[in-house]
């Protein structure tokens, strides 16, 4: 019987080692006087997230960087409430300026900040995402790309997933046939066929534009069993009287940088005016599509009414952070199993500021 830490070929595999390193490391980050260091009291940290399923959904799942098993979801957030004071977006700034005028030594006993937000609006933030975030009176902002709620229409990544969830083989073949029709020639397809569909769909918008990529959902979609993929205008109403708070992640997801200003502002103004018409009180934040952001948006953004944004890049916020490049952790399936690497992710991010 081969020793845990050695393959078959004899060789030592070091991925158990450096596992149990990274959970230590963010053991004492999290929970010993390292976090004075790496845990700032006068910042505070925007979690996101995108799905919570049930384990016997997750069979196959091509994404674990977007999806959180439901039932690790509760003691997650019984770790974090021991490390966090919880607050809505829209409070972040307010409570901000009072800690940067408060004497450190006042906030010692006090929990540093942190923001949950969802991306997406996927029909599960109802059933699985919210209710234990209710149950523990942490606040929610929950992003809506708003021509896609109360639709059977896919998210083109998503698309591809479960294409392939249902069919590996299949989507293979048909995937290759459908770019070669878009004009993806032969070199970048067999470059983009050797990567993981995780990648694939990270490379997929440099080749094809917003426009191809939401036809190549809609293509997808013809293939697939047809169901309710994000929230109905109902839930999404259901969810707002019990204090979920709603922003825009835009229209139908296209990337912002890549419009013209005209495209922009339509993406910003009538988003909102859609979630204006369903809820009594929407964020000020926005959310960037893919997290792709330009130096161009804040004046539109401002414009538009949004105070701020949030991003996808990691990392801390400050009363001196430009409120329209927040950053955000994201939030995954191994972190949520294992809270302990949120504390290592944060002591890379305290290293990587000092390097």
């Amino acid at each position: 019987m081969l020793d845990d830490n050695v393959n078959k070929f004899g060789m030592t595999n070091w991925a158990p080692l450096k596992r149990h390193i990274k959970q230590s490391l963010g053991y004492l980050t999290l929970r010993t006087p390292l976090r004075k260091f790496v845990m700032p009291y006068e910042g505070a940290l925007i979690f996101t997230g995108h799905r919570v399923l049930p384990l016997s959904q997750l069979q196959g799942y091509y994404d674990p960087g977007t999806v959180i098993a439901a039932e690790f979801w509760p003691k997650w957030l019984d770790v974090m409430q021991d490390l966090f004071e919880f607050i809505s977006l829209d409070e972040l700034q307010n409570l901000l300026n009072k800690r940067s005028v408060s004497e450190s030594n006042e906030l010692n006993h006090k929990k540093r900040l942190a923001i949950m937000t969802f991306d997406d609006g996927w029909w599960d933030t109802f059933e699985y995402t919210w209710p234990p975030l209710k149950a523990r009176n942490i606040p929610l902002t929950l992003f809506l790309p708003t021509v896609l709620i109360n639709t059977r229409r896919l998210f083109w990544w998503q698309s591809i997933f479960d294409l392939a969830n249902y069919d590996d083989m299949h989507a293979q073949q048909w995937i290759t046939q459908w770019l070669s029709s878009q004009g993806v020639g032969i070199a970048d397809l067999t470059q983009l066929n050797q990567l993981s569909w995780q990648m694939r769909i990270i490379q997929l918008p440099i080749y094809l534009s917003p426009e191809q990529l939401i036809t190549l959902a809609d293509a997808i979609a013809v293939q697939l069993p047809s169901q309710q993929h994000t929230l109905s205008w109902q839930q999404v109403e259901a969810l707002s009287k019990e204090g979920v708070i709603m922003g825009s992640h835009g229209l139908d997801h296209k990337s912002l940088p890549v419009l013209t200003a005209k495209q922009m502002i339509s993406q910003l103004s009538e988003s909102l005016v859609t979630i204006k018409q369903h809820v009594n009180f929407v964020s000020r934040y926005f959310c960037y599509p893919y997290g792709h952001v330009c130096q161009e948006l804040p004046p539109i953004l401002n414009k538009c009414g949004y105070q701020g944004a949030v991003t996808t890049n990691p990392g801390w916020v400050y009363q001196a952070t430009d409120p329209y490049f927040l950053p955000r952790i994201n939030l995954h399936y191994n972190m949520v199993v294992r809270p302990e690497l949120l504390g290592y992710r944060l002591l890379k991010l305290t290293l990587n500021h000092c390097a």
